[in-house]
Formats: C-alpha cells, sequence, structure tokens
C-alpha cells in the first residue's frame, strides 16, 4: 500500500507517509487553502524550498480548464512559510465550487504535489 486516500475536505497530500508516488515520484509537503473566491494559501510544511514561478508551476483546474497561477515575480517558498496566491482574470471559487491544484516541477515535467480543493465560504 502506499498511502491513504484523500478524505473529503481534509488536507490532500497522497503518498505523504510514504514520499512517493509509484506513478508521479516524490511529493512536496505542501497545505492549499481557499481563503476567499479570488485567493489560496499555499504553506510550506516539509522537505526542501520549492521556486514558486520558475522550476515550480502552479496550476489550478476548475470547471475543466487549467489556469497557471504563478506568482510574479518568482518566489522561492521556504519550510514553515505561506505564499497568497491570487486569481486572476475571470477565475473564481464560488461557494460549493471544487477545483484541483497542482504544483509540477516544470524541468521533470513532474506533478509534486496535487490536492482537491472544496470552496465553502460565504462572501
Amino acid at each position: 500500500m502506499y498511502g491513504t486516500p484523500c478524505s473529503y475536505g481534509g488536507s490532500c497530500t497522497p503518498w505523504k507517509e510514504y514520499g512517493k508516488s509509484p506513478e508521479i515520484g516524490t511529493f512536496t509537503q505542501l497545505d492549499v487553502q481557499i481563503l476567499d473566491s479570488k485567493n489560496l494559501k499555499i504553506e510550506h510544511e516539509g522537505v526542501e524550498p520549492v521556486n514558486l514561478g520558475e522550476s515550480t508551476g502552479v496550476y489550478l483546474q476548475h470547471n475543466s480548464t487549467e489556469y497557471e497561477i504563478n506568482p510574479d515575480p518568482p518566489v522561492v517558498l521556504e519550510v514553515a512559510n505561506s505564499i497568497k496566491l491570487s486569481l486572476l482574470g475571470e477565475v473564481e471559487l464560488k461557494d460549493g465550487d471544487s477545483a484541483i491544484i497542482m504544483a509540477k516541477n516544470e524541468r521533470k515535467n513532474k506533478i509534486i504535489y496535487r490536492k482537491e480543493l472544496f470552496s465553502g465560504f460565504s462572501d
């Protein structure tokens, strides 16, 4: 067994216990939360610093469309630090929406983090 499935509404870092997915590769220990309809918070919980927007791309899949949501300028996210990312343009997570956020090592073309997000806030 390589880990446990993600629970509804909970933190979802598959294979965190073992640190590796047989299909994807080593996962980075991040936690992503929806702050409001236009903002996400990414917190780095371990392993090594992540260069968001340069060697690591951040993507949001919502309503069958994938959006690149990298910080501009790129940011090195150190362990135990967090960053707020704003959704640009028409992208908005409304109450009851779900979306998938991914961090991808651009050089290796590998997903290093994936989580399904469920919005449950009141604007």
